[in-house]
């Protein structure tokens, strides 16, 4: 019974301490709430809207400043009396315990205060955009009257430079007078907000009238002097070519001057209107137009200039090539008779043939043209160097083709070197064995050197063959070499095991009377040497004295090898 009234004694104090807990925040809350209330109504909107009554209180500016003074007696009044209000139920509730109610009339006067405080931002905001307006359009006016005056002074200064465009020019002076009387007006009656927007379109159309004003009179200049002259200039020169025997035609100047003149004549007509908006970009396509027909007639000049000392090149590069395409025509018949060439390569002997013909005949065609007249000393020099270029690359490709004739007889010189070379090391192993006085040689030491002896003779005989298959000999000289090798190998180990057992035999003979064992493995060695098997002799004679002298045999080897 104790615990249940000692337990229930924790809750009554938890409920206590958590309502104590609860009501303190939500007094704080208040007690925020009211600050921020109290500072939102202490804000000097007053003042501020007061600033308003300097200006002209009428039209735009009037009805302005009555709905601000109104929306902020409505906040002052309405909202934030309601929202004290509402702060008192809050505290009640919170005494009462009803915090869920007190939450949520907090979070109400919160958002009530905000919606207040966005009011007085967007009230002050546009009563910021109202007083900054009048006072910088009384700043801008100032400029923009002077730049008025001064445009009016340079058009009655300078009337005959503008032509005809000084009539749109000077309706649009009109335009911009009218539009200060209508500043005029919107300022008088208090909308200075109109007014701003009427002064941003007047500074606009001074800057583009400005533009105009500058550069109208160099735009009529290039228009209807330095233009035409540039045009009358290359019509001429033009002209004096054709009779100098330049070929022109498939330049079409006529026709592009021509053009030319026609949008001269429309930019002019736009000028005059005073549409001038994309006169610089069109006024220097115009001038690349031109400039471009000079390069091309400069070009006709050069070419006409190097095309003699193109040609001469050619022609003799062309007489070169088919002398040398010749000769080796000739070489690749007389390298036939000793030696098979592949298919694909004759194949690149006959495409030097036919592609020096073909240019042969694209140089007389060339040269034909030329003396007729036919063609533009520029197209004749492109066909030159494009000729030059395919000569060079028949050079280049002749050359390869002469160097796989030419590699054809190194590998020949090769592989009758190798053979001298294979039929001096077998003569070599020979003579090793005769040296060694040995009493015969085994059946496969004989076998070696008949095999080598073939192979070196199939070499031989493949060498001698018209015409010379060079892909052959070379493989059968690769077996040939590998032969030769393995049968002089063959032989300095033979020459090697015979002297060694030879010596192991001479050696072992003071045991011979002492060891039976010994004795007996020395006559199977002397037996197996007379037999020319001396890898055996050599095994029995070391088997036989290492019963008494172990290592007998590595030791025979270091001694061989100091003798060495």
């Amino acid at each position: 019974m104790v615990y249940y009234i000692l337990a229930l004694i924790g809750i009554l104090i938890g409920i206590i301490i958590f309502g104590s807990l609860s009501r303190r925040n939500v007094y704080r809350q208040i007690d925020r709430l009211e600050s921020r209330k109290i500072e939102i109504m202490n804000r000097p909107v007053t003042e501020e809207i007061s600033k308003v009554k300097r200006l002209k209180m009428t039209g735009q500016t009037e009805a302005k400043f009555e709905r601000w003074r109104n929306e902020w007696d409505d906040i002052v009044t309405v909202d934030l009396p309601e929202v004290e209000e509402r702060l008192f139920e809050a505290e009640e509730a919170a005494d009462r315990f009803r915090f869920g109610k007190a939450k949520a009339i907090l979070n109400g006067i919160q958002e009530r205060l905000e919606r207040s405080e966005k009011r007085i931002e967007e009230l002050l905001e546009d009563l910021r955009v109202l007083i900054s307006s009048e006072q910088q359009n009384r700043e801008d006016i100032v400029a923009l009257k002077a730049a008025y005056h001064e445009l009016k002074k340079k058009m009655l200064t300078g009337r005959r430079h503008f032509q005809k465009a000084i009539v749109p020019i000077e309706a649009e002076l009109a335009d911009i007078s009218r539009y200060f009387e209508n500043y005029e007006h919107e300022t008088e009656e208090g909308n200075y907000l109109e007014a701003r927007s009427i002064l941003l379109e007047i500074q606009s159309q001074i800057d583009g009238l400005q533009r105009k004003v500058e550069h109208i009179p160099q735009w009529f200049t290039e228009l209807q002097t330095n233009i035409p002259e540039q045009i009358k200039e290359l019509r001429e020169g033009f002209h004096d070519m054709e009779e100098q025997g330049f070929i022109l035609g498939h330049l079409k100047i006529d026709r592009e001057l021509k053009a030319i003149e026609g949008l001269v004549d429309k930019l002019l007509s736009d000028l005059e209107q005073a549409n001038v908006d994309t006169m610089p970009e069109e006024i220097e396509a115009l001038g690349k137009r031109l400039e471009r027909i000079y390069d091309e007639l400069e070009k006709e000049v050069a070419s006409r200039k190097l095309v003699p000392v193109e040609r001469k090149s050619v022609q003799d590069q062309l007489a070169q090539t088919e002398a040398n395409v010749g000769e080796l025509k000739s070489e690749t018949e007389l390298v036939q008779l000793s030696y098979r060439i592949e298919q694909e390569d004759l194949q690149i002997q006959d495409e030097l043939e036919s592609e020096t013909k073909q240019l042969r005949k694209r140089f007389a065609e060339t040269e034909d043209a030329l003396k007729e007249q036919k063609l533009a000393f520029s197209i004749v020099q492109e066909k030159l160097e494009t000729m030059k270029e395919r000569l060079d690359q028949l050079e280049e490709k002749r050359k390869l083709y002469r160097e796989m004739l030419d590699a054809l007889r190194e590998d020949e010189l090769k592989a009758k070197k190798k053979l001298l070379e294979m039929k001096r090391s077998l003569l070599e192993a020979k003579r090793l064995v005769q040296k060694s006085n040995l009493p015969g040689l085994p059946s496969y030491q004989l076998t070696h050197f008949e095999l080598a002896e073939e192979k070196m003779a199939e070499v031989d005989e493949k060498l001698n063959k018209k015409p010379l298959e060079m892909n052959v000999v070379n493989r059968v000289l690769e077996e040939a070499l590998e032969e030769v090798a393995q049968s002089c190998e063959a032989t300095k180990k033979l020459v090697e095991d015979a002297d060694l057992a030879e010596r192991l035999i001479q050696y072992g003979n003071r045991y011979r009377s002492k060891y039976p064992s010994v004795k007996e493995g020395l006559n199977a060695a002397e037996n197996a040497f007379r037999n020319y098997s001396y890898e055996e002799a050599l095994e029995f004679a070391a088997k036989a004295i290492e019963t008494v002298e172990p290592h007998i045999l590595k030791e025979f080897d270091v001694s061989l090898n100091k003798e060495a």
